[in-house]
């Protein structure tokens, strides 16, 4: 869990959006580590927790493929969403609007994604992308691989100088 700037650790959705579970792991598995480097427990200890923390990481992993596998859109099932189903859980942006979106004729992803916000919240368009570019590729009898996709933005946050230059002296 250590990123490529020593001694700096990430855990959780920064990683990969895969649940709060997953995130406790991945902070136990930096935990452990850290604790290793700074002597408070042995690299056996540690070891021996990574093993079982890597395990339970194994098996989240495998139930979350699973849960996703079966709770997929199927492409033929995009047909029968009413305008009401909400698409973008974390705007809020129904199949309707972005239909309505595309009757009005903008019919790239990215526009489509600054009007109706569609993409822009806390997953940033990972839960709701592939099923706005099957709605476009429906609508315009597009094939999917001509829509394209979201342009990728990494979610980005103001780092105080002091911050950074307090781990670069060390």
């Amino acid at each position: 869990m250590e990123s490529t700037s020593p001694r700096i650790f990430t855990a959780g959705d920064c990683t990969g959006i895969e649940g709060v579970i997953v995130a406790k792991e991945e902070g136990r598995l930096a935990a452990t580590k850290i604790c290793q480097e700074l002597g408070y427990i042995t690299q056996e200890e540690a070891s021996c927790r990574y093993s079982s923390i890597r395990k339970k990481l194994r098996g989240l992993r495998k139930f979350e493929a699973a849960l996703n596998n079966i709770f997929e859109i199927r492409r033929g099932l995009l047909g029968q969403i009413t305008d009401d189903v909400i698409i973008c859980r974390c705007e809020e942006v129904t199949a309707g609007e972005i239909r309505k979106v595309i009757a009005e004729g903008i019919t790239n992803i990215s526009a489509i994604k600054a009007v109706t916000r569609a993409g822009m919240g806390p997953c940033q368009g990972r839960m709701c992308e592939p099923i706005i570019a099957d709605i476009i590729s429906m609508e315009t009898k597009q094939p999917i691989e001509e829509v394209g996709f979201y342009s990728p933005r990494p979610p980005i946050k103001p780092v105080p100088l002091g911050h950074i230059a307090k781990y670069n002296s060390a």
